[in-house]
Protein backbone atom coordinates (compact mmCIF):
# COMPACT_ATOMS: atom_id res chain seq x y z
CA UNK A 1 0.00 0.00 0.00
CA UNK A 2 1.55 3.38 -0.96
CA UNK A 3 2.33 5.93 1.73
CA UNK A 4 -0.07 8.84 1.81
CA UNK A 5 0.92 12.22 3.18
CA UNK A 6 -1.46 14.70 4.64
CA UNK A 7 -2.06 17.43 2.05
CA UNK A 8 -1.91 20.13 4.75
CA UNK A 9 1.68 19.14 5.58
CA UNK A 10 2.77 19.54 1.95
CA UNK A 11 1.29 23.04 1.73
CA UNK A 12 3.18 24.43 4.73
CA UNK A 13 6.41 26.32 4.19
CA UNK A 14 9.41 25.50 6.37
CA UNK A 15 10.11 28.02 9.09
CA UNK A 16 12.84 30.52 8.16
CA UNK A 17 15.94 30.69 10.38
CA UNK A 18 15.73 33.11 13.28
CA UNK A 19 17.88 36.20 12.59
CA UNK A 20 20.28 37.59 15.17
CA UNK A 21 18.55 40.15 17.34
CA UNK A 22 21.67 42.15 18.17
CA UNK A 23 24.93 42.36 16.20
CA UNK A 24 28.16 41.27 17.85
CA UNK A 25 29.70 44.07 19.92
CA UNK A 26 32.77 45.80 18.56
CA UNK A 27 36.04 45.20 20.45
CA UNK A 28 36.87 48.09 22.78
CA UNK A 29 39.41 50.71 21.77
CA UNK A 30 42.73 50.44 23.68
CA UNK A 31 41.94 53.72 25.43
CA UNK A 32 38.60 52.35 26.68
CA UNK A 33 40.15 49.45 28.64
CA UNK A 34 40.17 50.17 32.38
CA UNK A 35 43.63 50.11 34.04
CA UNK A 36 42.76 47.14 36.29
CA UNK A 37 41.91 44.75 33.43
CA UNK A 38 44.03 41.56 33.15
CA UNK A 39 46.86 41.26 30.60
CA UNK A 40 45.06 39.46 27.72
CA UNK A 41 42.86 42.52 27.27
CA UNK A 42 45.82 44.90 27.27
CA UNK A 43 48.25 43.07 24.95
CA UNK A 44 47.26 41.41 21.67
CA UNK A 45 48.06 37.74 21.16
CA UNK A 46 51.37 36.81 19.59
CA UNK A 47 54.78 38.39 19.71
CA UNK A 48 54.92 42.17 19.85
CA UNK A 49 56.20 43.82 16.66
CA UNK A 50 59.98 43.86 16.41
CA UNK A 51 60.51 41.00 18.87
CA UNK A 52 61.60 37.55 17.72
CA UNK A 53 59.92 34.47 19.18
CA UNK A 54 61.81 32.72 22.01
CA UNK A 55 64.59 30.35 20.98
CA UNK A 56 63.82 26.66 21.30
CA UNK A 57 66.25 23.81 21.90
CA UNK A 58 67.04 21.90 18.70
CA UNK A 59 65.64 18.37 18.53
CA UNK A 60 67.94 15.66 19.87
CA UNK A 61 69.69 13.48 17.26
CA UNK A 62 68.72 10.29 19.11
CA UNK A 63 65.60 8.50 17.89
CA UNK A 64 62.86 7.92 20.47
CA UNK A 65 63.02 4.73 22.53
CA UNK A 66 60.29 2.35 21.48
CA UNK A 67 58.83 -0.59 23.37
CA UNK A 68 59.51 -4.08 22.13
CA UNK A 69 56.99 -6.29 20.41
CA UNK A 70 53.92 -7.25 22.39
CA UNK A 71 53.54 -10.80 23.62
CA UNK A 72 55.48 -13.20 25.81
CA UNK A 73 59.25 -13.32 25.56
CA UNK A 74 60.41 -16.69 24.33
CA UNK A 75 63.70 -18.16 25.46
CA UNK A 76 65.92 -19.83 22.91
CA UNK A 77 65.80 -23.62 23.00
CA UNK A 78 68.58 -25.30 24.97
CA UNK A 79 71.09 -27.58 23.36
CA UNK A 80 71.68 -31.14 24.59
CA UNK A 81 74.91 -30.17 26.31
CA UNK A 82 73.21 -27.31 28.18
CA UNK A 83 70.42 -29.63 29.38
CA UNK A 84 72.90 -32.22 30.70
CA UNK A 85 74.89 -29.71 32.76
Amino acid sequence: MPMTHEPVQWLQRPEPPIPDIEPDPEPPDPDDVPPDMPEPYREPEGDPPGHAPPERDPPSPEPPVRAGLAGPVRARPRTKTEVLQ
